[in-house]
């Protein structure tokens, strides 16, 4: 299969997996952040949610909150990807993200052993 149309199947997958993301997020309510971890200048953010899942998201703007909860999530054709989160203050945080992707079931978490260059909050 080409690069290009595995690429395009790839973004078609992740859109559809972020989108029942968001339906679950409607219907049952804030999911859980289990771990978050940000790239060194907050651009980039990585959450583990209580379902087992990552949600890997790169930021218009870098955001220093610690998050507790992830609230909605939807696609704007201005924007991008929308993320509405509750930090451990407990405000209410705007995540805007120009690329949004999720794994699910994800089981490890960064550290030393992974080489993650980024880090835990």
């Amino acid at each position: 299969m080409p690069l290009s149309v595995r690429s395009g199947l790839e973004r078609i997958d992740h859109r559809l997996r972020l989108e029942t993301l968001a339906e679950r997020l409607r219907t049952r309510g804030p999911l859980a952040v289990r771990q978050s971890t940000r790239g060194l200048f907050g651009d980039r953010h990585l959450l583990w949610l209580d379902d087992g899942s990552l949600l890997r998201l790169k930021l218009f703007w870098a955001r220093p909150e610690v998050l507790a909860a992830v609230l909605s999530v939807h696609f704007k054709s201005s924007v991008g990807w929308v993320v509405w989160a509750r930090s451990t203050a407990g405000d209410k945080v705007l995540l805007a993200a120009w690329s949004a992707r999720i794994t699910p079931q994800v089981s490890a978490f960064p550290g030393p052993s992974t080489g993650s260059m980024l880090q835990p909050l």
